[in-house]
């Protein structure tokens, strides 16, 4: 896996139990936010998802400050819960797992933290266009301005070497305060192709998900 984007759609996309191991390394990679380290009198929360760089060699076109994206919101999960949950899974598939609902309604953003988000996305500009059944993620749609004005993050044009032209963040994303409760990052700025050799050719068993995450040493 390439990047912390990856690691949510894989959450997203997978039946457990390698679900759950794939639910780790959204929480290592990006659930940044923690009881130790949360700082509810800040303005804006720093957050450590979703900028994959462009290539070295793109070459940047502009500034791309028009039209509208769909981009990805990370939820908060309940980590300690499933930092327990974890804790007695095995990562080789054996045993019980849990289904995509199951581990949202275990682990996932609750549905009445739901209905306290969506309206502050929508006084933002933002619309909700799909919510994962795991509750990790959502996908939303923006005005590029409204992006750049909820997150401070600008975004800029690009052409790779074969002549492909795409967006990508050029700074990293902040959360506002008022979203930081229930976002943990902002992730998928950016339209560049995405990188063939991703995934295996065999897919994603828990054993190789362990290991792409380097999470295997936590069983």
């Amino acid at each position: 896996m390439s990047g912390r984007w990856s690691a949510i759609r894989l959450v997203a996309s997978l039946a457990v139990p390698t679900l759950a191991v794939a639910a780790a390394a959204v929480v290592l990679l990006v659930a940044p936010w923690s009881d130790r380290g949360r700082t509810g009198t800040a303005a804006r929360a720093a957050v450590a998802g979703g900028v994959r760089a462009p290539a070295s060699s793109a070459r940047r076109l502009g500034s791309y400050d028009h039209g509208t994206i769909s981009f990805a919101l990370a939820l908060r999960l309940h980590q300690r819960a499933l930092n327990r949950y974890l804790a007695h899974v095995d990562p080789s598939g054996r045993g019980k797992g849990l289904s995509a609902a199951q581990f949202g309604a275990r682990f996932g953003v609750s549905t009445a933290a739901l209905r306290r988000l969506r309206p502050l996305l929508r006084q933002r500009g933002i619309t909700v266009t799909q919510l994962y059944t795991q509750r990790t993620a959502m996908r939303v749609r923006a005005p590029v301005a409204a992006v750049r004005r909820t997150f401070g993050v600008r975004l800029g044009r690009y052409e790779t070497a074969s002549g492909i032209q795409y967006f990508a963040a050029d700074n990293r994303p902040t959360i506002p305060a008022a979203l930081a409760p229930y976002v943990s990052a902002v992730a998928d700025l950016s339209s560049a192709p995405e990188p063939t050799d991703d995934v295996p050719a065999r897919g994603l068993t828990p054993k190789v998900t362990a290991q792409a995450y380097d999470i295997a040493p936590l069983w």
